[in-house]
């Protein structure tokens, strides 16, 4: 249940911290450096602050865009003065909570998933591990368990439907031994009535003892055998022709895109290229970075210009009402002296 979280709020981080585990929390402030550490700590849960508005917004759609992020499951933070209305983010396959009010639920919801996620590994190990077996179902008879063995058996059983084909191959009394050795007369005797283990059933049994009956009963032909068998094993091919015809610049354009797929993998595995693109990657990022401390400082300084002009105009009101309640205080003193001295003389 390892989870990333992307916020400036201490307290965030502490209540998953105290929830989900320490060890498997990491907290960073923006989706940079989430992306550097990405690969070596391979969260399951994402979970973004963008409670901060237009900033976090716009972080947010850098980082879902991100092809290493496809498979991460987000859990997305806004609050009531910063509702998500962006279109981008709201078509993406992410779980959005009210960052006051839902809190608990994206501790509760990550519990479950990770419970869910826990068990389908295990039972996909368990497949894994579970060696693919086909049983296939027994012919059944009807057998009477208080008969004498010794006797001859009565058994139910249905011909096969090829049983004249079997009549007809004129097995020798030497092969149909060897074909069917699993189990003798003197085995059922002494099994004191158990179910017998043969591969084959009563039915096959009486099949084999009626075509020893047929083999005897005649001379034996050792060509008859070897003929048969030859001619159940001179079967047509099953197998079909199958003629290509393709002009000349179908063939130049097969091999001119074998030898750009050869040659783009023998790329990829170069080392010079490799490092290349390495590279520019972190040439790349270097610079979303610079960007994003550029854009921070710009936005600091926008807010701290905000907010210094905001104070000033609230001084400058305040000190013009003062000043004129002063004046107004001051004229009203100086003209009732002026009428003190005049009632005087």
């Amino acid at each position: 249940m390892k989870t990333a979280i992307i916020s400036f709020d201490p307290n965030i981080a502490e209540e998953f911290k105290n929830q989900i585990g320490e060890a498997n929390v990491r907290v960073y402030i923006d989706s940079i450096s989430m992306l550097k550490e990405l690969d070596d700590f391979k969260p399951i849960f994402i979970v973004y602050d963008a409670s901060a508005g237009d900033f976090a917004f716009d972080d947010l759609k850098f980082l879902l865009s991100r092809d290493k992020v496809k498979d991460i499951n987000f859990k997305v933070l806004y609050s009531k003065e910063q509702p998500i209305e962006d279109s981008e983010i709201l078509s993406q396959d992410i779980d959005i909570y009210e960052k006051n009010t839902e809190l608990y639920k994206v501790v509760s919801d990550i519990l479950e998933e990770s419970k869910k996620i826990k068990k389908e590994e295990e039972a996909k190990l368990v497949q894994e591990l579970t060696p693919q077996e086909t049983f296939e179902p027994q012919e059944t008879f009807d057998f009477d368990m208080s008969q004498d063995l010794t006797q001859e058996p009565k058994t139910t059983f249905q011909s096969p439907e090829n049983i004249e084909e079997i009549y007809s191959q004129n097995l020798s009394t030497e092969e149909t031994f060897e074909e069917f050795t699993d189990m003798s007369i003197e085995d059922i005797n002494s099994s004191e009535y158990e179910t017998p283990k043969s591969t084959f059933s009563l039915e096959e049994e009486f099949i084999s003892e009626m075509k020893e009956e047929h083999t005897i009963n005649q001379p034996l032909d050792i060509e008859k055998p070897v003929s048969s068998l030859q001619s159940s094993t001179n079967q047509e091919p099953t197998g079909k022709n199958i003629t290509l015809n393709l002009s000349k610049e179908e063939i130049e354009t097969a091999i001119v895109k074998l030898a750009v797929d050869k040659l783009v993998s023998e790329l990829k595995e170069d080392s010079e290229i490799k490092e290349i693109f390495e590279n520019v990657k972190l040439d790349f990022v270097n610079r979303i970075n610079s960007e994003l401390e550029a854009l921070k400082e710009e936005i600091k300084q926008e807010v701290k210009t905000n907010i210094f002009k905001k104070v000033e105009e609230e001084m400058y009101k305040k000190i013009n009402t003062e000043l004129k309640d002063y004046i107004a205080e001051q004229i009203a003193m100086m003209i009732k002296e002026k009428i003190n001295q005049a009632f005087k003389m």
